[in-house]
């Protein structure tokens, strides 16, 4: 089901495919299908022995019931049910409680969480739930008080690498932009994501980026120098190298993949290369990529360097935020259709930029 829902997700942004033709009504149906009556939906291939890694079955619950709602809302959709599992956080004392229980110290991981409690909240909030907009003021005004000053993002106070805080903190910007909420720090969150590029133009550390880990840096510079022209020159040029190396992720299927993956050679393997031997001794490189597994899900898994409905829809929406960011410059020209409720997905130019801040 979390596929179907990112091929919607992807055909809503490129556009190239009408969402009320036959195979999405399709995939909408299915999706709905599979909401219980609490609200959450249920995939039925999701069970325990499924899993691996710290991703519970409540977790990744949570997690499938958020694509959905957006999948759903991309095609005009609503749930079957209300949402009813959210009734316990209408309370804003006892959701900003819930916040604070949260270890910041993995701040990525809590922000997930985070961003999927608040977006349904802004789904219920544009049904007409004005409790809604209450319990959402309220947990970004705890999250005013929580961010760290010293790089704009959250949890690297307490323990989080800067990586895991920008990661973290993609996720939460969303709803300060959406609602026009004053963002503090700017300038060190721009320093510090700027830090975070790998020489290979992506954002994951050891090279080869990730279709999430290199999305989550492209969105925030992408909006942030929206903001402010501090350090305009810097943010435009690694934009521009993240942009050309994302197109080493697109496979000849036409599709794109997690990593750009390169096997690793020592340095024997180097030398021996330089002078032809691997092919005089019929020695090519044997070495094969990871396997990706989404949200350590094993029915959800495929090579790294295999085309995937995730970075599917995760690798084009990098490239349609920095074609907007810089109309006429890059492919598509702004042509894109991106996710009118606020999360991953969503962009709102205007908003964006309007947004008051502190550097």
């Amino acid at each position: 089901m979390a596929s179907n829902c990112f091929a919607v997700l992807a055909a809503e942004l490129l556009g190239d495919w009408p969402l009320e033709g036959q195979v999405f009504a399709e995939a909408g149906t299915h999706i709905a299908a599979a909401q219980c009556e609490d609200g959450l939906w249920h995939d039925p291939e999701l069970v325990p022995e499924t899993l691996e890694g710290r991703h519970g079955l409540d977790y990744m619950q949570v997690l499938t019931s958020y694509f959905a709602v957006h999948a759903l809302d991309a095609l005009g959709r609503r749930p079957v049910y209300p949402l009813r599992f959210l009734n316990r956080f209408m309370d804003a004392r006892e959701s900003v409680d819930w916040l604070l229980g949260w270890d910041l110290s993995q701040f990525w991981y809590a922000s997930n969480e985070i961003m999927w409690l608040l977006s349904f909240l802004e789904y219920e909030s544009g049904q007409g739930n004005c409790q809604a907009d209450i319990v959402i003021e309220a947990l970004l005004g705890k999250l005013d008080e929580m961010q760290d000053p010293q790089t704009g993002y959250w949890g690297t106070d307490r323990g989080a690498n800067l990586f895991n805080g920008m990661a973290g903190a993609f996720h939460i910007y969303y709803f300060y932009f959406s609602r026009g909420r004053r963002i503090n720090h700017v300038a060190r969150i721009i320093d510090n994501t700027l830090s975070l590029q790998h020489e290979d133009g992506l954002f994951n550390r050891g090279g080869g980026g990730g279709a999430c880990h290199d999305l989550d840096a492209i969105d925030i510079l992408v909006k942030f120098s929206m903001l402010t022209d501090y350090r305009a020159a810097d943010v435009s040029a690694a934009l521009r190298r993240a942009y050309h190396a994302l197109w080493k992720a697109q496979n000849a299927d036409g599709g794109f993949c997690e990593l750009v993956w390169r096997p690793y050679k020592s340095w024997k393997r180097r030398i021996g290369e330089l002078f032809g031997l691997d092919k005089l001794l019929h020695r090519p490189i044997q070495q094969q990529p990871g396997r990706f597994r989404y949200g350590g899900w094993s029915k959800m898994q495929c090579r790294k360097n295999e085309s995937n409905a995730w970075a599917m829809w995760f690798r084009p929406l990098a490239f349609a935020l920095i074609s907007v960011r810089y109309p006429g410059r890059y492919l598509g020209n702004g042509d894109w259709t991106f996710r009118r409720l606020p999360g991953l997905g969503w962009c709102d130019s205007s908003k964006v930029s309007a947004c008051p801040f502190s550097m």
